[in-house]
């Protein structure tokens, strides 16, 4: 859903939409794990939303079954951290690793099938035969199994919606190179200001989680 999305949209209105995932987070969290959130936690995710709201209606280049996508990819991801986490509160010793290695065994079945269905344009492929493209896969790779241990291991170690929250800092920093190495952004001032409010809100759901962790900590020492 994530891939499809960046084909028919430009990469900061996507990374903009996706850090709407904290909503979809924090109701399935809700549902399937019985979590219960402050009021500055929930109010700073509605800060999130509305600047990716704000976002959507300064798009000069709306396109709905990009849009659509994004939302899928949002709640998917969503279900997918928060179904790790439910995993953590049935079997406490499940770690990052062991949470990483059986997603990937449970992955397999997708894989091999995409793998039989591309399997002419797999073997046909050129480039197999050159070593900067070999290098260029194999560090892929290990960045994306890096990716998975330590998204399982956010998740694991702190909550779903804390990992949303957090990809969020990423979110902007892609955001901008999105903007000067790819161009072709049509957002207008509304637009700029839907990724700012956006932006706002992964902070203040960043001072609002500290400010409850430290309360915690204080009430424990007392």
């Amino acid at each position: 859903a994530g891939m499809s999305a960046l084909r028919v949209s430009s990469v900061p209105v996507y990374q903009t939409l996706k850090r709407m995932t904290p909503l979809p987070a924090m109701a399935i969290d809700a549902v399937l794990r019985g979590k219960r959130f402050s009021v500055p936690v929930i109010l700073s995710v509605l800060v999130v939303c509305f600047g990716a709201f704000l976002t959507g209606c300064g798009d000069l280049d709306l396109n709905a079954t990009g849009y659509t996508l994004a939302a899928a990819s949002c709640c998917l991801q969503a279900l997918y951290l928060v179904l790790a986490a439910r995993a953590r509160d049935a079997r406490s010793e499940v770690s990052s690793t062991c949470a990483s290695h059986y997603n990937a065994l449970l992955s397999l079945p997708l894989l091999a099938a995409g793998v039989w269905h591309e399997r002419d344009a797999l073997l046909a492929f050129p480039s197999w035969g050159d070593p900067a493209f070999l290098g260029m896969l194999v560090t892929d790779l290990l960045l994306g199994a890096s990716l998975s241990i330590l998204l399982f291991a956010c998740t694991l170690t702190n909550s779903a919606l804390t990992t949303t929250i957090v990809g969020n800092a990423k979110a902007v920093v892609t955001t901008a190179l999105g903007a000067v190495l790819f161009g072709k952004v049509m957002l207008d001032a509304l637009g700029w200001l839907g990724v700012c409010v956006n932006t706002t809100g992964g902070v203040l759901y960043s001072v609002a989680k500290y400010r409850e962790t430290a309360a915690a900590r204080s009430s424990s020492r007392r």
